[in-house]
């Protein structure tokens, strides 16, 4: 889920995801990002976990989780190298190494991709952050004349 960190305290959905058979593909820079209530969840719930190279205060959170994996030993990933701790029909099969792929070289320029689109079908983001932010009026309801008597009993 993109873009989580940004929904607050995500330990209720993910404590009844797991019964429910639901599965979450959350990502994060820093542990730190997580309101503390889905911190725990996440490292509660969250049974399959693929670890990037770590810094001192993350590390020391997620050593706690394996007694094979040092702090050193998550702080001393090589880039594309991840420890990962997975489950397997209920399993767990412990914390394994692993190397990722490499990202393929670049075939464009994000800077021109943009450009084009912004010039394509891009509106001014001042004009349109600002014409979202403001409240729109309601236009009070005419009756015509026909709206008026619709439905009316003019006998009585």
């Amino acid at each position: 889920m993109q873009e989580f960190i940004h929904l607050g305290n995500l330990s209720d959905a993910l404590a009844r995801s797991r019964s429910l058979g639901v599965a979450w593909v959350l990502a994060h820079q820093l542990r730190d990002q997580l309101p503390a209530d889905t911190k725990n969840a996440v490292d509660a719930y969250a049974l399959n976990k693929i670890v990037f190279r770590l810094g001192v205060k993350d590390a020391k959170e997620i050593a706690t989780m394996t007694p094979a994996l040092t702090t050193a030993d998550f702080m001393a990933l090589q880039p594309y190298g991840v420890y990962a701790s997975l489950m397997r029909n209920g399993r767990d099969l412990g914390w394994v190494s692993g190397q990722t792929k490499s990202p393929p070289p670049a075939i464009s320029d994000p800077i021109e991709i943009l450009a084009a689109s912004q010039k394509l079908y891009g509106v001014d983001p001042v004009r349109a952050w600002s014409s979202m932010c403001r409240p729109k009026m309601r236009q009070p309801h005419r009756m015509n004349r026909s709206d008026g008597a619709r439905g009316r009993n003019h006998d009585s």
